[in-house]
């Protein structure tokens, strides 16, 4: 059996939550304060008219005995006071109701808030690309951009992409069954130490792939190249996720996989233009497991404005980050100015999809994995922002340190 995304609410996944403030009802305003002075003259006026219409209305020959008359001015005045104070009294109680429910409130807020900023930790990963299979953006500045022009005889045209090691454009798809085989089991077997330890913890696997083959022939391959924990619960076939706004969900789940390997991959039959192929698979940690490990991967933004998602994102994250990784088709100049606007320098603004091609169904593992690499090795923050269905950013924190501005 095969889940889809959007059954994954029926085992523990839940909608995202967009804000900490979302949902969360307006403070309350405090009462009015009344004006003593005015709220006393008022109940004596009144204390006093009653007891001049008690005294004209007294009989004068006598019949009702005066300690009578006295007694009732007593009451009538004590009846006064009382009714003063408890109209103060009833403010006093309405004020403290409003103070403890604003204290119930922002207590509650504090809980969402730090919980809206909890990341998921990034315990293990590896990939293959054209630029290597360990420190990508090193790689890339080493090599230069490795999206070149190739004439391929099978097009009769000259097409700029990257693609791995050995790749010949061809449509055998029994040639691609072994290409993606062979890579997925080299990409798999650097992660099987990490997922031994997992023996007797639920792992779901979550796969996003270019759709070259049906999720059953990719089910069948996994079965072989997955350890016996992670084949516990069926692959989750992620086609119609947007980008990394899956993660919101899994964090805010009430009872998640307390372990997620993401596998996603982009393999050509004949290449695209400006594409680059890559293989990836990364163990997550939820925040509820409390582990250490290569970095910190905190809740992604989506918004219209690139502004909105860098401040958002930031706020998400309380860091400064000191590098950003792109992949914004279409926005690079708007994008530029935004990162700028938070103080990342151009020179710090690397676009991943310029360097080494546009990595389809595996862009956004590719850049968390680069930004990932980078903030361990920097011990810095790093920035995600791209564009898949919508523009959006996350953050990535070194693990166990706090990011540097």
């Amino acid at each position: 059996m095969r889940l889809q995304f959007g059954e994954l609410i029926a085992v523990g996944w839940a909608p995202v939550m967009a804000g900490p403030h979302d949902g969360v009802p307006a403070a309350q305003p405090l009462p009015k304060a009344p004006n003593v002075l005015l709220l006393a003259a008022t109940t004596t006026g009144a204390v006093l008219t009653t007891v001049g219409g008690l005294t004209v209305l007294w009989p004068s020959d006598g019949s009702l005995p005066s300690q009578t008359y006295w007694m009732l001015v007593a009451v009538l005045t004590a009846a006064g006071g009382v009714l003063l104070a408890l109209r103060l009294l009833v403010h006093e109680r309405k004020r403290e109701q409003v103070l403890l429910w604003n204290s119930c409130r922002e207590q509650w807020l504090g809980q969402r808030v730090r919980a809206w900023q909890q990341p998921a930790k990034v315990v293990a990963l590896a990939y293959s690309t054209a630029a290597g299979n360990r420190c990508l953006a090193q790689a890339l500045r080493a090599k230069g951009p490795v999206l070149q022009p190739v004439y391929v005889d099978a097009l009769g045209a000259c097409v700029t992409f990257s693609a791995l090691r050995g790749y010949v454009p061809t449509l055998c798809l029994q040639a691609y069954r072994r290409r993606l085989a062979q890579e997925l089991g080299a990409v798999l077997a650097p992660l099987a130490p990490a997922m031994e330890h997992l023996a007797g913890h639920r792992l779901a696997v979550r796969v996003r792939h270019d759709r070259q083959l049906a999720d059953a022939e990719i089910e069948q391959l996994l079965v072989r190249l997955l350890p016996p924990q992670a084949r516990a619960t069926a692959p989750v076939f992620a086609h119609h996720e947007d980008g990394f706004l899956w993660l919101g969900p899994w964090l805010d789940a009430h009872a998640p996989a307390p372990w997620l390997l993401c596998i996603d991959f982009n393999l050509f039959l004949m290449p695209h233009a400006g594409q680059a192929e890559g293989v990836s698979a990364v163990l997550l940690a939820h925040p509820s497991v409390g582990c250490e490990g290569l970095a910190a991967l905190h809740r992604p933004i989506s918004s219209q404005a690139a502004a909105d998602c860098l401040a958002q994102a930031c706020a998400a994250s309380e860091a400064s980050p000191s590098s950003a990784w792109l992949a914004c088709r279409g926005q690079a100049h708007s994008t530029s100015i935004a990162l700028a606007n938070v103080g990342i320098a151009a020179s710090q603004q690397h676009a991943l999809d310029l360097q080494l091609g546009h990595g389809g169904t595996a862009m956004a593992a590719l850049l968390l994995i680069t930004a990932c690499e980078q903030a361990h090795a920097q011990e810095q923050a790093q920035l995600l922002l791209f564009t898949d269905r919508t523009l959006q950013a996350c953050v990535v924190r070194p693990c166990g340190k706090e990011a540097q501005a």
